[in-house]
């Protein structure tokens, strides 16, 4: 169950990148789309991917889903205030969003894997030393 989640949350960054070409880079030449794009939509699913691989049991993936969760929200509500929201931004403004939110997302992301992969060592014991001769 928590894997579903965690693959529907990441699959949240992609569809944010293809909302912020779709909704917010009109200010940003033909050059600059795709490499934004790309750089808005990495954070959630590479955070994803990594947790996936560090977490071994259900307690760490649920702080890894919630990182993910927090991040993605993050995200969505920085680039709906930047280009959609109420008050109006200017270019440079939304440019240094769109350039700064996914390293606030990494942020977030890097903090929850640190923890999840805390607790799951914590879990799994201190580690078996390996055999003489290796």
């Amino acid at each position: 169950m928590t894997l579903t989640l965690m693959r529907l949350v990441a699959a949240l960054g992609p569809l944010t990148g293809i909302a912020l070409v779709l909704f917010g880079m009109d200010n940003f030449g033909p050059a600059w789309r795709l490499p934004l794009c790309l750089w808005a939509s990495t954070p959630v699913p590479l955070g994803y991917w990594v947790g996936r691989r560090i977490t071994r049991s259900e307690s760490p993936r649920r702080i890894v889903l919630v990182g993910l969760a927090i991040a993605a929200v993050l995200a969505i509500w920085l680039y709906w205030d930047a280009f959609l929201g109420p008050s109006s931004r200017t270019q440079s403004l939304a440019g240094l969003v769109v350039l700064f939110a996914p390293l606030y997302q990494a942020l977030v992301i890097g903090i929850a894997l640190v923890i999840a992969w805390l607790v799951d060592r914590r879990r799994r014991g201190p580690a078996q030393p390996l055999p003489p001769g290796r």
